[in-house]
């Protein structure tokens, strides 16, 4: 019986072998790894553009429901005073009428043609034309404008007109006519969106400043009663305003760059300011 021989791999040929397939493998591994990472590098991307669309329409929502007047931006920060409410009042020249309002003299007593509930601590805005003033009034540095924060200001339902009381007289506007459409604002505290390190925080319930504050680890931020991040991988962030005028709304324009992992995604947003008091 003819023995059969079986011949195996010499070891130059399992050398050329693994040889040409690490050659094949390094020449197609970079072909099927990049479909992956070109999925993998568009859903980063995808998620620091909502990142960033969700920052900036946050602050473009904040900024329509603010204090005319009350908006101030310092590079990488921006202030603005939130309305809680806000109505008409009648005009008089008897600050002993308690239905009117007399903004040029002292007064405690005025209806507001609105239906609202009033929250403990707010302050009543009367023509805040001027922001450098309004800021001083709020830090009760300046005696006009906004009740001081000393002053109580409590309301009476009546339905459809409510009555508004001070706890002491108060002169909003000594050398004018009060708000060209009658308009008071109530208003509590300051917010401050500040770009910080790799972060974008909103702070709120703080002692307002005549000075803008800038500074996280400074008064009044260092202070503030809530704090919150709005997003981080913040690798530039400016706030840029250009301020209108009566007749004419002032623009707040709003850049952040959002990074990771080497994804960079940059948005501008724009939001228009009503100043008309």
């Amino acid at each position: 019986m003819a023995m059969i021989r079986r011949r195996g791999f010499t070891l130059i040929e399992l050398i050329i072998v693994i040889t040409l397939t690490g050659i094949v493998v390094a020449m197609i591994g970079p072909l099927l790894v990049r479909p992956f990472s070109l999925v993998t590098d568009q859903e980063r991307r995808a998620r620091l553009l909502e990142r960033a669309q969700a920052a900036i329409t946050l602050i473009q929502r904040e900024v329509r429901q603010a204090l005319p007047n009350s908006v101030r931006v310092n590079g990488t920060a921006l202030e603005l005073v939130p309305v809680l409410f806000a109505g008409r009042y009648p005009s008089g020249d008897d600050p002993a009428n308690i239905d009117t309002l007399t903004p040029r003299k002292p007064d405690a007593n005025f209806s507001v043609m609105a239906d609202f509930s009033l929250p403990s601590g707010a302050r009543a805005v009367v023509n805040p034309h001027n922001t450098t003033l309004f800021y001083s009034a709020m830090a009760d540095a300046y005696n006009g404008m906004v009740t001081p924060s000393t002053t109580t200001v409590s309301l009476v339902d009546n339905g459809t007109q409510d009555r508004i009381t001070l706890s002491s007289p108060f002169r909003f506007d000594p050398s004018g006519n009060g708000s060209p459409s009658r308009r008071v604002f109530f208003v509590s505290t300051p917010v401050t969106y500040l770009c910080e390190g790799n972060e974008l925080r909103r702070f709120a319930s703080y002692s307002a400043a005549v000075a803008q504050p800038t500074s996280s680890s400074s008064a009044p931020l260092n202070t503030a009663g809530s704090q919150a991040l709005v997003t981080d991988g913040v690798t530039f962030c400016q706030f840029r305003y250009a301020v209108g005028v009566a007749q004419r709304s002032g623009l707040l324009t709003i850049e952040l760059e959002l990074s990771e992992d080497g994804e960079a995604v940059r948005l501008i947003g724009q939001v228009h300011v009503e100043n008309v008091p």
